[in-house]
């Protein structure tokens, strides 16, 4: 029975310690800024503000859900229903490997293009 309860309390600890997760902070950013400053660490969670973009021009982004590093962020979290142009907010990504190739779509009034492999990617974290 001892022997049970510590399993137990081991796998307690274990699942707070994972539901830890840090996220960086990354601040307020512009609408034309991208990830390549936050590659050093796959998987890091970084959350950043966008201010409302009444200018309505977002900045180059290439993929679906999965967008390479260089894409702007406050675009594509526009593109992934995140966030809105008029309202701007807060978005949260994950750094990931790069994928072989990125899809384009038009998604939330962004249209995102095709392009092959690249190094880094990330997704919204929603």
């Amino acid at each position: 029975m001892k022997k049970i309860g510590c399993i137990l309390i081991l796998l307690l600890i274990v699942f707070i310690f994972s539901a830890c997760e840090k996220i960086i902070d990354g601040g307020e950013i512009d609408w034309f800024f991208t990830a390549k400053d936050y590659l050093e660490e796959l998987g890091s969670k970084i959350k950043f503000k966008l201010p409302p973009n009444k200018d309505g021009f977002s900045g180059a982004v290439w993929g679906t859900d999965v967008y390479s590093y260089d894409s702007a962020i406050g675009a594509a979290a526009v593109h992934a229903g995140v966030i809105t142009l008029e309202a701007g907010g807060e978005a949260t990504i994950e750094i990931l490997e790069g994928a072989s190739s990125y899809k384009g779509t038009t998604d939330n009034g962004i249209t995102t293009s095709d392009w092959g492999p690249y190094d880094y990617s990330y997704k919204f974290i929603k």
